[in-house]
């Protein structure tokens, strides 16, 4: 891959419109965190709690997710050192993201598994995962 790689800037990703014959700039994304149950997905972005905008393909791509009847989409804003939560924002829904924390999040997530699990309540977890 390193003959569509910029030479000069070694840290920036390939660009596949080069790769695909494409005039364009196509960068590829990843999802950070993903959860599937019984064909239900649960999609989770991590950014800096300093980010305002998402980056605009990741956007379109998580947006057009959020659309999809299986999926959900959460955007998580945070402290990349402490893994705490400030905010989160549910696509699909053309919310604003809403000041928040790692409890409410856990709490989402466990209301996500238990409705794609076809359960009425969730299980109480064992130990707790942030201080």
């Amino acid at each position: 891959m390193d003959m569509w790689r910029d030479k000069k800037k070694k840290s920036q990703p390939v660009n596949w419109g080069l790769v695909l014959g494409s005039e364009g700039k196509v960068y590829p994304t990843d999802i950070d965190g993903c959860l599937e149950r019984r064909g239900k997905f649960l999609i989770l972005e991590w950014k800096h709690h300093s980010v305002r905008e998402m980056p605009q393909g990741q956007d379109i791509l998580y947006q057009r997710l959020a659309r999809l009847d299986d999926f959900t989409v959460l955007y998580l804003f945070g402290d990349y050192e402490t893994w705490r939560v400030f905010r989160i924002q549910k696509l699909g829904q053309h919310e604003q993201p809403v000041n928040s924390n790692n409890e409410a999040l856990l709490g989402y997530m466990r209301l996500w598994w238990a409705n794609a699990s076809d359960t009425k309540k969730p299980r109480q977890p064992r130990r707790k995962f942030w201080a």
